[in-house]
């Protein structure tokens, strides 16, 4: 059994409404229940790679559960579509005004500091504007700085109500990475940040954008994950800082520019820990003409997927 899965389960009333008899079950949505008299168990649906689960592992991972404190992680907030409405008024401010008075703070400088030169699980997440080249040459120079500024600033602010943190602005391209949490937690943080990242350019930035007469903007979003270290480069001399670097890192860009507009892609090595919620929703891609890389366990094509969930959909 491979060690890169996981397994939803449901709660479900076995018994009647008078006399109700609670058990966990793997969910339906994505998992059959195979007894052909030899075998007992669970097979996985939505994993390509056809995982079955016997009966006494589903048990022993029940068993395991149960002696686990509740320590689930969710959101700061309830509905992001809510909280990206909420933000219109100030981004439509800030864009005709700039943003004054604002402190320098590098929270992922000192929160990585507690990592520095261990290896760490992370998942990454490559956000990348569609159609800023145009945004930039129909603005003076002054407004496309203001427009970067705004939205670094409620990119940022967005992906820490996820539990994610900023790792490096690149302009109109941003990366994240989300560390906090179980392995299994930050795949659902991030599928659910990204989701509304999106929502954020369309319904935040957009509106804005429109009302002040300039261009609007498309996105796209790179999730992947895995094992990276976390390292000092650069020079004290000079310039320092603490970065991520690792194979996760590389492919979470790579997968982001195999998204359209307004599309999210996912790397093989996040998909195969996605909530079901989520994984119902992936079609897988075709690579892309010379794609070098390859699964570091079955040397085939690493696989790109789409999560084919329209915007209007996540709202």
């Amino acid at each position: 059994m491979p060690n890169d899965f996981r397994i939803d389960f449901q709660i479900v009333n076995i018994g009647t409404e008078e006399n109700p008899e609670i058990v966990s079950i793997p969910d339906p949505d994505r998992y059959e229940y195979i007894n052909d008299g030899t075998d007992e168990g669970w097979l996985d649906k939505l994993d390509g790679r056809h995982l079955f689960f016997p009966i006494a592992t589903i048990a022993r991972m029940l068993t395991k559960s149960g002696d686990l404190p509740a320590t689930q992680i969710s959101p700061l907030i309830a509905d992001a579509h809510d909280y990206i409405k909420s933000r219109t008024s100030d981004i439509l401010i800030a864009l005709q005004e700039g943003i004054h008075g604002a402190t320098f703070r590098n929270i992922t400088n000192k929160e990585l500091a507690t990592l520095r030169e261990n290896k760490e699980f992370f998942v990454i997440a490559s956000l990348d504007l569609i159609g800023s080249t145009e945004l930039s040459q129909s603005v003076s120079a002054e407004q496309w700085a203001r427009i970067i500024q705004v939205y670094s600033r409620e990119v940022a602010r967005l992906c820490m109500l996820f539990h994610g943190r900023p790792l490096k602005f690149m302009g109109d391209g941003i990366l994240l990475y989300f560390h906090i949490g179980s392995a299994i937690r930050r795949h659902d943080l991030a599928a659910d940040c990204a989701l509304s990242l999106r929502d954020l350019i369309l319904f935040g930035m957009n509106p804005p954008l429109k009302q002040l007469g300039f261009p609007e903007l498309s996105c796209r979003v790179g999730v992947d994950s895995g094992d990276a270290y976390v390292i000092t480069i650069g020079d004290s001399e000079s310039l320092s800082q603490i970065d991520i670097i690792g194979h996760a890192v590389n492919i979470a860009t790579k997968v982001e520019k195999q998204a359209g507009p307004n599309e999210i892609c996912i790397g093989e090595a996040a998909k195969r820990k996605l909530h079901t919620m989520w994984l119902k929703h992936v079609v897988p891609l075709p690579p892309p003409a010379g794609w070098p890389y390859r699964d570091q366990d079955s040397g085939e094509l690493y696989g790109v997927y789409k999560l084919n969930i329209p915007a209007d959909f996540s709202l």
